[in-house]
């Protein structure tokens, strides 16, 4: 399995889901505002599998996920503490440790710096920079910029793990649902 190195702090979906608690609406927008919500499967998410996965992310019929181990990777804006990154404001993904890094996917088909995340004006851009592609929505992205939508997958190259994207509103319903299920 890859593993993931960030010192974005990840935290298990099972131990949110138990934090969430009691929270009212109004307190979680409140502590999560300006984030950006990663919601990281992994499992097999090869192009080619993605139908036979169980989808877990109602409202986001089209968003499948593999139930294995997930984790939520919250992003906080403005990238502010960042100051030791080159190119401040953008979150970078790639393979390895460097300064431009701050997701690091461990798999050859991550580019050392595949691509990167950044805000414009309210919206989350993904730019990709990379030899082998990202895929949002199961559609290759190579060397271009594309805005995500909340409910979006990402596929960094061919990594056995998918991300999807939040705000912090729909998050709440997401882990809301989460809990009264368990």
């Amino acid at each position: 399995m890859e593993k993931i190195i960030t010192n974005i702090m990840p935290v298990r979906l099972d131990d949110k889901i138990r934090e969430f608690g009691d929270y009212t609406k109004e307190a979680f927008l409140r502590e999560h505002e300006g984030f950006d919500i990663l919601l990281a499967s992994f499992g097999e998410t090869n192009q080619t599998k993605h139908e036979s996965f169980k989808t877990i992310t109602a409202p986001f019929k089209k968003t499948f996920f593999s139930a294995k181990e997930m984790y939520v990777y919250e992003l906080a804006w403005p990238l502010i503490d960042w100051t030791d990154v080159p190119f401040v404001g953008r979150l970078g993904v790639g393979r390895g440790l460097s300064k431009n890094i701050k997701l690091s996917i461990l798999d050859g088909s991550v580019s050392k710096l595949h691509g990167f995340f950044e805000r414009k004006m309210e919206k989350l851009i993904y730019t990709d920079t990379s030899t082998n592609g990202t895929y949002i929505n199961s559609m290759q992205i190579k060397d271009t910029s594309r805005e995500l939508k909340e409910g979006n997958s990402i596929i960094f190259g061919n990594a056995k793990m998918k991300f999807v994207y939040y705000l912090p509103k729909m998050f709440y319903y997401f882990l809301k649902e989460q809990k009264q299920g368990k």
